[in-house]
């Protein structure tokens, strides 16, 4: 399992060989950039997005249904897939993200790879949506850090970086943004 720098640092890396540092990161266009297509699907209420590998040939798809900043996190989430876990393997293959997986109870697929590779993905989607420096930048507008209860400032930059609230507060969270 990468470490949460490592996976900062490939984030950091992806968004320097693609669209740069800004708000809000242009997600889809930084998949295109690097020769993934990007495509809506009618996944169904549970799916909130999926990577078909084709040996060299990446599809995202995302789930037509959800809600935008849902649709951005999942083709950043899939993006983790394939640049932690599959863009090295050239190999055919297909991970679907399931809108209850986020749930971290133990269960028969606990002891595989398979939560390790989900708890990246997600770290990343979060450190490409919302890179540290891009957040830090931000959350300096309001002072070193911000009370966790004041919900305007969560919403506002929120928005900033088209992401959802819950999305901004684990952010904030892991970046120790938080006043104690």
């Amino acid at each position: 399992m990468k470490t949460r720098s490592e996976i900062e640092n490939i984030a950091n890396e992806l968004l320097c060989q693609t669209v740069g540092f800004r708000c809000p990161v242009q997600v889809e266009a930084a998949a295109e950039q690097l020769g993934l297509r990007v495509e809506s699907a009618a996944l169904g209420d549970d799916v909130s997005g999926v990577l078909v590998l084709h040996g060299a040939n990446a599809t995202i798809g995302y789930n037509e249904d959800h809600h935008k900043v849902r649709q951005r996190f999942s083709i950043a989430h899939e993006l983790g897939h394939y640049y932690l876990h599959a863009k090295e393997a050239h190999k055919s293959g297909l991970f679907i993200d399931r809108v209850r997986q986020t749930e971290f109870r133990r269960d028969a697929s606990s002891s595989t790879g398979q939560r390790a590779q989900e708890v990246e993905a997600n770290r990343f989607a979060a450190a490409l949506l919302m890179p540290e420096r891009l957040v830090r930048d931000a959350v300096a507008e309001y002072g070193s850090h911000i009370d966790e209860g004041d919900e305007d400032v969560l919403a506002e930059l929120a928005a900033r970086f088209e992401v959802s609230t819950q999305a901004m507060s684990v952010r904030l969270a892991a970046l120790g943004l938080f006043d104690s």
